[in-house]
């Protein structure tokens, strides 16, 4: 059932691509499924992620146990750290996206989609210092903000993208999980037109872009 192959997927149970894509297309649509898929065959038996910092684990291990006001101060903690120069690019866009996920668990749900909406202007624009954004190394804090940020009005997508960070970022596990675990519970069987990606909201055509 749907239950018995997230828990699979977030544990890091391999899972074979095509009958992978195939479970999965009912629940999150074509691109995602997709997406999810090769993302489970590229992650498989590889190394897990350098962290990008301590912040990482302890802003997620304080979400996962709901104490937003403590993870959005370690995370203001990093961007003032940042803000003193030393290039820490990657860090600064994930720390802004997990601070608009606690400003959105603090009611302040405009935070989280400014903060969806930044990454996008920013992660393609070049940097006047001449570094390369890891854009690879920030896109499942993206996923994460945007399952959060679609929970309530599209759980298959929300599933989705939660999936697609329990692959690819293994520090944020835990909130993924309880991101995936309130969309499941959510779950509406797709449409026939959504179910290819006729969704514009579902993320599909970055996840496509993105494989």
């Amino acid at each position: 059932g749907g239950g018995s192959l997230r828990e699979a997927l977030l544990g890091g149970g391999g899972v074979s691509s095509p009958p992978l894509a195939a479970a999965l297309r009912p629940l999150i649509g074509q691109p995602l499924a997709t997406r999810v898929a090769e993302l489970a065959e590229q992650t498989e038996g590889a190394a897990p992620p350098r962290p990008l910092g301590e912040f990482e684990s302890r802003a997620a291990s304080l979400m996962a146990a709901g104490r937003w006001i403590e993870a959005h101060d370690v995370v203001e903690g990093l961007l003032l750290e940042a803000s003193g120069g030393g290039h820490l690019h990657e860090a600064t866009l994930a720390a802004r996206l997990l601070e608009g996920m606690c400003q959105h668990e603090l009611a302040n749900a405009a935070g989280l989609a400014a903060a969806l909406s930044a990454y996008e202007e920013e992660k393609d624009s070049p940097l006047q210092c001449g570094c390369v954004l890891a854009g690879e190394v920030v896109e499942p804090y993206s996923d994460l903000a945007t399952a959060l940020h679609l929970v309530e009005s599209d759980a298959n997508a929300a599933l989705g993208h939660a999936l697609c960070v329990g692959l690819t970022r293994p520090a944020l596990l835990p909130v993924a999980a309880q991101i995936a675990a309130r969309a499941e519970a959510a779950l509406e069987p797709l449409e026939p037109r959504l179910l290819d990606g006729g969704d514009a909201d579902s993320g599909g055509g970055e996840g496509e872009a993105a494989a």
